[in-house]
């Protein structure tokens, strides 16, 4: 966030790392039960696909408000719930 200047698009990159763990985890779990290894394999796989399905959950998909145009809160910006 120092970094950017931007809560948004540090949020992004955190959690595109956490995916990229993420998937070396699980190719690292899998590579670990074919040679062997299958209950280190195994549950390396398991967190992998943990943090995967974390990280890829904290990914943001709409603005926030940093990003929101002037005078507008967060509920403004959304679409009506039908």
């Amino acid at each position: 966030w120092a970094i950017t200047g931007s809560y948004l698009r540090a949020t992004r990159i955190a959690a595109r790392c956490g995916q990229g763990v993420g998937v070396l985890m699980i190719l690292g779990g899998i590579v670990w039960a074919i040679r062997g290894v299958l209950f280190d394999g195994a549950w390396a796989a398991i967190i992998g696909s943990f943090l995967l399905v974390t990280a890829t959950g904290s990914y943001p998909r709409s603005p926030r408000r940093e990003d929101s145009p002037a005078g507008q809160t967060d509920g403004e910006q959304r679409p009506p719930v039908c």
